[in-house]
């Protein structure tokens, strides 16, 4: 076993790594998107997680030539990955705050069930259309105690639509994973998003006036490029191989608990009733469906 090959025997700690890691992706981004413009931020968090990505599969020989037929399917990955998934992401986080992120995330299962149905023709059970219904009821809670003048239900929005996107990502990786492996379609699915991204991403970024950043926000971003970024979605994808995409997806509830406790200590952020309504509802609606 080498530090890029983990034995299948540490899955499921390294799943709940890996939720970890991303949990306090929204606590300490929000450190980072306070003070670095959104287009901007996107652009260096991805620009320093291809860098690092690429070096990683050079350095451990997984450098693959890419079938002429399975082309368009990594350009879509790519392109649900970056532009999409973590423009929105960002972009959203500036309005709405780093738990109410979280909670959204929570419920990416809902949204893998219901790809699954329409592109894998999975059984629709009673229990998952309870599930998915709860996880619903759920969201829709959150966002009756949303600050329409504060923007917040638009910061929501925006976060609910990277979670589409993010389920986009896992259910159509699934399939190259078995042809390339995971730190191959990682690094090939963040190259090929970034220079995506780059003519969105490039004026911001050369205009934006970086002498005024604190250090606390270069920390923030160097831990989304390489521990978010590299290291959990290089498990994430790792554990796909290995899976169910369905069986993986339930760990992503682990991320608003991670990101609450997180959340409380690194921004001091606090929760009202309907959040926790809200999120018992997203939680259990979701474990409803895995249990459909």
């Amino acid at each position: 076993m080498t530090l890029f090959q983990p034995s299948t025997r540490l899955i499921y700690p390294l799943i709940i790594v890996g939720q970890l890691i991303a949990g306090g992706t929204f606590p300490i981004a929000k450190i980072a998107v306070s003070s670095i413009e959104p287009f901007t931020l996107a652009l260096l968090r991805f620009g320093i997680a291809s860098v690092a990505m690429l070096l990683i599969i050079v350095a451990t020989g997984r450098v693959r030539k890419i079938e002429r037929g399975d082309w368009l399917r990594f350009i879509i990955i790519g392109l649900v990955a970056v532009p999409l998934n973590q423009l929105l992401f960002l972009y959203g986080l500036k309005f709405t705050t780093a738990g109410r992120s979280a909670l959204y995330y929570g419920a990416t299962p809902i949204f893998v069930f219901l790809m699954a149905i329409l592109y894998l023709k999975e059984k629709v059970t009673p229990l998952k259309v309870i599930g998915m219904g709860a996880s619903f009821a759920g969201v829709a809670v959150i966002l009756r105690g949303g600050r329409l003048d504060e923007g917040v239900l638009f910061g929501d929005f925006l976060v609910i639509l990277a979670v589409i996107a993010w389920a986009a990502y896992t259910v159509l990786g699934k399939n190259l994973l078995r042809k390339y492996g995971s730190l191959t379609v990682t690094a090939y699915a963040l190259i090929i998003g970034t220079l995506a991204y780059l003519p969105i991403g490039l004026l911001p970024a050369i205009r934006f006036d970086y002498s005024q950043v604190p250090d606390a926000a270069w920390l923030s971003l160097l831990y989304i490029a390489i521990m978010t970024s590299v290291v959990a979605y290089s498990i994430w994808y790792w554990a796909l191989a290995r899976m169910e995409a369905s069986k993986l997806a339930i760990f992503q509830n682990l991320q608003p608990i991670f990101a609450a406790i997180l959340s409380m200590i690194v921004v001091s952020e606090t929760f009202g009733f309907d959040f926790y309504l809200g999120g018992a509802l997203v939680i259990g609606g979701v474990l409803l469906t895995q249990r459909g």
